[in-house]
């Protein structure tokens, strides 16, 4: 998933929160090769048109990753990371450009990669139905809406690769930060009030929401969307909050404040609203992914001086963070289950399914995310310029 432009402020690299970039994208791969395929064949051949992929996986043995209780754990630990750091890194952005800057410099870091990760699902899954001789299963406008990256809901739209939602939460951030840019810049408290309605908005829609299933299915899902996008925002901006800290804005006393009322807001608004889930593992899995953002910034000095041997993996993680996230889920599911359809003991097939979207995130990360980033960031800055004429 993107940060905001390198982890960098002032020219200098933040260590703590483009480390925790590598940390978070392990967790998510981890996930999903580790994890969700093996306990959850079924959603999964599903979304990769894959049949026969839950009796391939039954048939394998294959130890999930622990989930410690917590349903989703590394799913959740790792989404809740990039989040976070993308609260903490986005304002410096939004302080350093323009709006319409800052628009650009989104839409060249964001979209280009995404396609191609996009595309690299669809063709997964496009040759999955063409051996299973099944159809192509989406629809012209699901395949354009998807690749938009615009929000679902309209459309009733499904998800091709499995990650687009998180993305959607992150351009729904960008619109929020827009819209509070002035306050961002002078460093104003008012945007953290602004998502305390995330409460009562996740309540109203789950009390509307049965009513609405059979009576008007796209005010049904509209109101789905936006309480879920307010209730993430409330999470994001927990590290807005660190940035103000790191800015000198607030002390630790008024930091751990406004992160009690936030993390509160986003922890009521998920059990109340439409996002409720049956038990208390995906707050708890968000808090304590909110728990290692919170121990690396304060040990962010440490972090800065880590040895290269423990920096250079977590690094190469994290330039190649956005690409792997965009590409890995649907290509590797589809490596898993043609290995294991083949023999191949199940170890070895996440072993090279994992080498395989590594390999393809560092293409992808050489050959479009690094020169449709720079062309992004100096279109920015050329707006910045013409506008300060």
């Amino acid at each position: 998933m993107p940060s905001a432009e390198q982890c960098v402020t002032g020219g200098k690299r933040i260590a703590f929160a483009d480390l925790l970039r590598g940390v978070a994208a392990t967790s998510v791969v981890l996930f999903h090769f580790g994890y969700l395929i093996w306990l959850r064949p079924d959603i999964i051949g599903n979304l990769i048109s894959f049949p026969g992929l839950d009796t391939l996986i039954g048939q394998a043995s294959f130890a999930p990753l622990p989930s410690f209780g917590l349903s989703l754990f590394w799913g959740h630990f790792g989404v809740a990371l990039f989040f976070l750091i993308s609260g903490f890194v986005i304002p410096i952005s939004i302080i350093s450009l323009t709006r319409a800057g800052f628009v650009i410099s989104r839409i060249f870091r964001l979209w280009p990669t995404y396609l191609v990760g996009l595309s690299v699902a669809i063709a997964c899954v496009a040759l999955n139905s063409q051996f299973s001789g099944g159809i192509f299963p989406y629809s012209t406008i699901e395949v354009l809406t998807n690749a938009l990256i615009i929000p679902r809901w309209p459309s009733l739209t499904r998800s091709i690769d499995g990650i687009v939602w998180s993305l959607e939460v992150e351009i729904f951030f960008y619109a929020f930060c827009i819209l509070m840019a002035t306050w961002l810049r002078r460093l104003d408290l008012r945007p953290f009030l602004l998502s305390f309605p995330a409460v009562p908005a996740a309540y109203a829609a789950s009390l509307g929401g049965p009513h609405l299933i059979g009576t008007n299915m796209l005010l049904f899902s509209f109101s789905h969307w936006a309480s879920a996008m307010l209730t993430y925002v409330c999470f994001l901006l927990c590290g807005t909050v660190y940035y103000y800290n790191y800015r000198g804005r607030l002390g630790i006393a008024e930091t751990l404040a406004a992160q009690a009322g936030l993390l509160l807001c986003f922890a009521i608004s998920l059990k109340i609203g439409l996002l409720d889930v049956s038990d208390w593992s995906m707050v708890v899995s968000y808090l304590l992914g909110y728990a290692a953002f919170a121990i690396a910034y304060f040990s962010r000095d440490w972090i800065g001086a880590l040895p290269m041997w423990v920096v250079n993996p977590l690094s190469f993680l994290a330039d190649v963070s956005y690409p792997l996230y965009t590409v890995h889920g649907v290509l590797g599911y589809t490596l898993i289950g043609y290995l294991l359809a083949y023999g191949a003991p199940s170890g070895a097939a996440v072993g090279l399914a994992v080498c395989a979207v590594l390999a393809a995130a560092v293409v992808i990360h050489r050959l479009v995310e690094v020169p449709t980033h720079s062309f992004g960031k100096l279109a920015a800055l050329n707006i910045n310029t013409q506008l300060a004429k």
